[in-house]
């Protein structure tokens, strides 16, 4: 070696031992590898085991590439033994898992693991003297045994023996002599401790073979189901880092049995749900998922209480969304997500942006797949995809799907349901579905501006309310049919510029007036019902509404009732409206009350129609 100089033998040995750039990204990945696959033995401690995670993390930093602390903290909350399961769920019910760090982890686990060594140990010391005590009776009856006899003795006890069994008859159970009925192994009342029968002793079970045999295999499935779940992380590993090692994997015909794997073994499903995540993004993949029934055992993962399971199977139902939608809303997929709770707010990000996705794709042949079931399927299955398409429908496709093929029947029929849990939903749904229609018709009226309003330029008439003037223009009146008589029909106020306006208050005049020039109107609690009257006079349609969902708006709970009896005597249908969404807004508050479901069943009719009208007015043509 002809090294002479310091820095020349570093770079030498750096050549030598750390590589170049592609060797160290190699053993970064086999460093990454062998993380994945590790998992705690049960004989193991916590310290043994976050100092090996530890020692490989630290191996990866030192070949220059990050690797997160959240990543061991996850790593050990997923794959330590079950024996600190109450310490993870107290983990994760108590902090943030986003924030938590590895050092509150391990010595979370760490007490728990003291706390069972102290017990161990009060056992084991209260066990000796126990144990030294049955050490010593053994001792003396060994000595007692070994003790040499008399021969007079050892004869009288050989013939009191055989004597004593010569006495015993027949056993009436088995029919031998020898012992008595009550110690007999056939006797009636005996119960195996091997196979559960009665009738016979475990001694003579004839069925202990078969026994010991169904253990042997239950602890060689146990080990197959072992085996398949380190299959299944690898799976996983080498789809999520190589897309050519994916494709080998698919053309081996692994997805239908990490289904099965997912269907059959709850415990186990973990891997399977992380492997399916990382195949679930490609078309054709989701196709095989869903065609094996991947897509209902993922959805009953989403009720586990574990957090990272949530989150890989939302991941793998984000993909399935994509081009698997109808059988995704059958499978009751939409309502799993809607209702469920979830503890990563990642997840719930997940979950937003897949509930969008599932919407834009609420059109074509899916949505006439998903029509069809609506209207011939099973009860279970039309009350699922009508609750779906009043979500994710577009507004102009409510009126096809809940006007001309009956959802909203079936909406209402759900509404009477003696199930809490059904009204619920649709009372949700129905709410929804209003928001989509009720913004279909805009007011179509023409408005003049701020600055005309009581502005005597270009005023072509005065009306005169308490003894005040109030300046207006002819024109910009017709919009109301009631001035429009006034000013073009055989009436006295045709012709003069003065008319007197006798039974309206100053204050309600004006504002009538001003919602006539801009549209919109402030009201006042104290005067709307003068000002709902003054509408209705003069044929203010959308005025009225304005007014009438003001009241709404401000009233209790314990008055809607009344006041949708006074919508209906005076026939403001705004109100009306008004007061039926309110009541389904607030299912879940005003349910408990005991007018609530008697209430909702009278106004089904009125629930009825005005659904029915406010989905032809927003496709007033078909074309």
């Amino acid at each position: 070696m002809t090294l002479k100089s310091p820095k020349a033998i570093w770079d030498y040995l750096k050549e030598e031992y750390a590589g170049d750039d592609r060797i160290r990204s190699m053993q970064v990945l086999n460093l990454r590898r062998e993380f994945e696959l590790q998992r705690m033995e049960e004989s193991e401690t916590i310290k043994e085991y976050s100092n090996k995670l530890l020692g490989i993390a630290n191996k990866i930093k030192l070949l220059g590439s990050d690797f997160a602390d959240s990543k061991i903290v996850e790593k050990i909350m997923v794959t330590v033994s079950e024996r600190y399961e109450a310490s993870i769920a107290s983990l994760e019910n108590t902090n943030d898992l986003l924030k938590i760090t590895l050092a509150e982890v391990l010595h979370a686990l760490q007490a728990q693991e003291q706390r069972r060594l102290m017990r161990q140990d009060r056992v084991v010391e209260g066990a000796l003297p126990a144990k030294h005590h049955e050490v010593d009776e053994s001792k003396k009856n060994f000595f007692k045994k070994n003790q040499p006899a008399s021969s007079e003795n050892s004869a009288n006890n050989q013939n009191k023996g055989k004597d004593k069994k010569k006495n015993y008859p027949p056993c009436q159970h088995c029919g031998k002599k020898g012992h008595a009925p009550f110690r007999c192994w056939r006797r009636p009342d005996a119960k195996c401790n091997k196979c559960n029968q009665i009738g016979h002793e475990a001694v003579i079970c004839p069925n202990k073979n078969h026994h010991d045999e169904g253990a042997q295999i239950a602890n060689q499935d146990e080990e197959d189901q072992l085996s398949k779940e380190q299959a299944a992380r690898l799976i996983g590993i080498f789809a999520a880092t190589d897309s050519d090692c994916k494709v080998h994997i698919i053309q081996r015909g692994v997805i239908p049995q990490l289904v099965d794997m997912l269907k059959f073994s709850y415990r186990h499903g973990e891997m399977s749900v992380f492997a399916l995540g990382s195949l679930a993004p490609e078309s054709h993949n989701q196709a095989i998922i869903a065609h094996n029934g991947g897509i209902e055992p993922l959805l009953t993962m989403l009720d586990s209480n574990k957090a990272a399971l949530q989150h890989r199977a939302v991941l793998s139902l984000y993909g399935l969304a994509d081009n698997e939608l109808s059988d995704f809303i059958e499978a009751g997929g939409f309502q799993k997500l809607k209702d469920g709770h979830f503890k990563y707010q990642s997840t719930k990000q997940c979950i937003e942006t897949t509930l969008k996705r599932l919407e834009e794709k609420m059109q074509g042949q899916v949505l006439k797949r998903l029509i069809h079931l609506m209207c011939y399927a099973e009860k279970g299955l039309q009350i699922r995809v009508a609750i779906a398409l009043a979500y994710l429908c577009s507004p102009r496709d409510c009126k096809t799907i809940f006007f001309d093929n009956n959802g909203l029947e079936l909406l209402l029929d759900i509404l009477e349901s003696p199930s809490i849990k059904q009204k619920g939903d649709a009372s949700a749904a129905l709410c929804k579905l209003a928001a989509k229609v009720s913004s279909q018709f805009p007011n179509p009226q023409m408005y003049l501006g701020e600055e005309y309003v009581n502005n005597a330029k270009l005023s072509d008439v005065r009306f005169l309310v308490e003894g005040r003037s109030f300046y207006a223009h002819r024109d910009c009146l017709l919009f109301s049919d009631v001035f429009r008589a006034m000013f073009d029909g055989h009436y006295r106020e045709r012709e003069p510029k003065n008319i007197v306006i006798p039974n309206i208050k100053w204050g309600v005049f004006e504002l009538m007036m001003r919602y006539i020039y801009i549209g919109t109107v402030n009201v006042n609690l104290d005067i709307v019902e003068d000002l709902w009257r003054a509408a209705d006079q003069y044929l203010l349609d959308h005025l009225k509404s304005i007014c009438e969902y003001d009241v709404v708006g401000d009233i209790p709970e314990e008055n809607v009732t009344l006041m949708y009896k006074m919508s209906v005597d005076s026939d403001a249908s705004s109100l009306k409206h008004a007061c039926i969404l309110f009541m389904l807004e607030n299912f879940f508050r005003l349910r408990s009350k005991q007018w609530y479901c008697c209430m909702v069943h009278r106004i089904v009719p009125d629930i009825r129609m005005f659904f029915s009208i406010s989905l032809i007015r927003s496709c007033p043509t078909d074309l």
